[in-house]
């Protein structure tokens, strides 16, 4: 197995098609193929993005575990938005999430803080 055969059994097993993944991961054709040859591993610059619209975990598509099942979110004693839904703990994921993740994976974690700020910005 090819460090990306994982993310290309659970792309068969989502998507209609290569480009519709490519499109929601925001990448071109000519990368996923890069990836997929082994060409480059720019890849795991999107791993968290990329497991989150395979609706898996990350160590998973990196053969840290063999459980494809992402943890489930735990549901917040505060209402979100009424009619009695309880909105998830991301603090609580968070801190479980983080409990034994490397430098590399800190990095890109903190990457996808910032744009998440950055897309949060008023634009002026």
């Amino acid at each position: 197995m090819t460090p990306f055969s994982r993310i290309d059994e659970r792309v068969k097993m989502l998507f209609p098609s290569d480009a519709e993944f490519q499109r929601v991961i925001g990448a071109p054709a000519k990368s996923v193929d890069n990836w997929r040859a082994g060409r480059n591993k720019s890849w795991e610059k999107k791993i968290l993005a990329i497991a989150d619209v395979l609706e898996t975990t990350p160590q998973y598509l990196q053969f840290k575990t063999d459980d494809p099942t992402p943890p489930q979110p735990r549901e917040s004693k505060t209402p979100a938005g009424g009619g009695g839904r309880k909105a998830p703990d991301y603090i609580a994921m968070l801190t479980e999430a983080v409990q034994d993740v490397t430098e590399q994976e800190a990095e890109v974690i903190r990457q996808q803080i910032q744009l998440v700020k950055s897309l949060r910005a008023p634009k002026r």
